[in-house]
């Protein structure tokens, strides 16, 4: 290989965990701070491409993340360990790269995607969780975690979801497989 020639296109890997507070979401919008459009910039800042990361999922205005997976294709020599390094000095503080790893050619993060986790916590007590505010619903009247649990047990299997998917959705199957559904209370902080 000749110190001219163009560098290989590859394809990353990455894992993503953000604090989505003072996000627009995920996806890249005109004129909206995202994750998506933070992380294209550091790309950006650091091969001087264009690059679009797709992420296995997207994420709502607000949401966090921990473990995102998104795949990027960049010409680039730059070892994975130069662009966990690179990204995080161009990234957000409420965004961090944890790993970044070679994949084969045409591997995608969305359509690769095995599975989702989602969790979602809610304070339910009387009073306010400044700590936990950030992360969590807070819920003042006493909830039936019990009732909760029996209610998740109904969910779990295969089910069509098309009633709860907005207008404009184009998705042709809305069938989705629930694996799990647990509702966990550890004192005042329910786990879902």
């Amino acid at each position: 290989m000749t110190e001219n020639a163009p560098p290989p296109l590859r394809t990353l890997k990455l894992v993503v965990e953000y604090d989505g507070t003072n996000f627009a979401g995920w996806q890249r919008q005109d004129g909206q701070r995202t994750v998506q459009g933070c992380l294209e910039e550091a790309f950006r800042a650091m091969t001087d491409q264009s690059i679009i990361v797709r992420g296995a999922g997207r994420t709502d205005a607000g949401v966090h993340a921990e473990g995102q997976v998104a795949s990027v294709e960049v010409a680039s020599r730059i070892p994975t360990l130069g662009f966990l390094r690179g990204i995080n000095t161009h990234v957000p503080p409420e965004i961090a790269v944890l790993e970044v790893t070679d994949m084969p050619a045409g591997w995608s993060a969305r359509h690769d995607a095995r599975g989702k986790i989602y969790r979602y916590r809610v304070w339910n007590h009387p009073v306010r969780s400044p700590r936990l505010a950030r992360q969590s619903w807070h819920v003042y009247d006493p909830l039936d975690t019990h009732g909760m649990r029996e209610a998740a047990a109904r969910i779990v299997g295969e089910h069509d979801f098309r009633s709860f998917r907005s207008s404009d959705c184009d998705r042709l199957n809305t069938v989705r497989i629930m694996r799990r559904f647990d509702v966990r209370r550890d004192g005042a902080l329910l786990s879902l």
